[in-house]
């Protein structure tokens, strides 16, 4: 669904389970482009389970993440392209 990233570390949220890695943000980011987005310092998100996105904040399940001013024209950018 997400992954939070805390230093060296990223957690990874997915159905049912929470995952702990060495790997920092940047090695994470660049594996599924296509699917996954980097919205905020350290967030990013699955996009095939927004449920909505409003204001500064990304809605996924019972989760609100926030959506970094340095991220958000280039993800609503390409979550459009996504759509289409």
């Amino acid at each position: 669904y997400y992954i939070e990233g805390m230093k060296e570390y990223v957690r990874i949220f997915s159905a049912g389970n929470t995952t702990m890695v060495y790997k920092r943000m940047k090695e994470i980011e660049i594996l599924h482009p296509s699917t996954f987005f980097r919205v905020h310092n350290s967030f990013i998100i699955n996009s095939d389970f927004i449920k909505k996105i409003e204001n500064n904040h990304i809605h996924i399940l019972d989760k609100t993440i926030p959506l970094g001013r340095k991220y958000r024209d280039r993800f609503l950018k390409e979550l459009q392209d996504k759509m289409l």
